[in-house]
């Protein structure tokens, strides 16, 4: 593979939850399926894909919780709410979308999309290729590096470097999960030490580097009404940060040289979008096998 290889990751679940809160939920096929979230998704995908010109590209489906974070946590994500059905039939229809618009997807049994990405990234980084992610999931910044680059869907134009971390969350990337073990992670239903935040964790992390070397010096550390309570936290710390590391071995997933951008599907890619009703999205994207 060459030097200029790119490879854009989507965290499609991401892309979904969002898409179906902004777009009217009104937005409906003749049949009456909800497709709000399929034009919003699409439309973000499209404006990914043109913005940055990849040559490689996956959209990443969620797979599920692997076992030993149930393991390890019982309550890990337990907070969250069922998928609303009317999500959940849009997700279907949007997996069996992207494949006719000649774009790869990736899902794994039993893995989160957070792993995948991250084998995939790491993987593809290795090689020598650029790598972006589209995904709002701060777990996923921890794998921000030379080769590899966060674009965050507030800001989907610009490339989140390892600097940007630093600076947005106070952190360098390698320690999100020391930050994030420190402070919970909410979204996730991870608790952390009950006083200790972002602050707190920034100017600890600042001094200390990890939290293997602030438990070394716990007599130490300011304010001293936190200290106790550290010491008392050392097992959930230990857990957080088994729970909110990314795993980068997932197996049985394709090769990222595999994942390159093919030409849509026609005329069954137009077919299905005008039995949905979505004509504004019938505009084929320019063939990477054209350009």
């Amino acid at each position: 593979m060459s030097g200029s290889d790119l490879l854009l990751l989507v965290d499609a679940h991401h892309l979904a939850y969002r898409a179906f809160h902004a777009v009217p939920a009104s937005l409906t096929a003749p049949n009456g399926m909800p497709t709000g979230a399929v034009l919003g998704v699409v439309r973000s995908v499209r404006a990914l894909r043109q913005t940055w010109n990849p040559t490689h590209m996956a959209i990443v489906w969620d797979g599920g919780i692997p076992e030993e974070r149930r393991k390890l946590c019982p309550d890990y994500k337990a907070q969250r709410p069922p998928m609303p059905d009317a999500l959940r039939a849009q997700l279907e229809l949007l997996s069996q979308f992207f494949p006719l618009e000649g774009i790869p997807c990736v899902r794994k049994d039993g893995e989160e999309s957070d792993d995948v990405i991250a084998t995939l990234a790491r993987a593809a980084a290795n090689d020598g290729a650029q790598v972006l992610f589209a995904s709002g999931d701060k777990d996923l910044l921890q794998l921000v590096g030379d080769r590899i680059r966060a674009v965050r869907p507030e800001n989907p134009g610009a490339g989140w470097t390892a600097e940007d971390v630093r600076n947005h969350i106070g952190v360098r990337p390698e320690q999100i999960p020391d930050f994030l073990a420190l402070t919970g992670d909410a979204v996730d239903n991870i608790p952390g030490v009950p006083g200790v935040g972002p602050k707190t964790a920034q100017r600890w992390l600042a001094q200390y580097g990890t939290i293997s070397e602030l438990l070394r010096h716990v007599d130490d550390l300011e304010p001293s009404r936190l200290r106790d309570r550290v010491r008392a936290a050392q097992d959930v710390l230990q857990r957080n940060l088994a729970l909110v590391r990314l795993r980068t071995c997932v197996e049985g997933l394709p090769p990222w040289q595999e994942l390159e951008l093919r030409n849509p599907v026609e005329p069954e890619r137009r077919k299905f979008l005008e039995n949905l009703g979505l004509k504004s999205l019938i505009l084929a994207p320019p063939s990477p096998m054209l350009l």
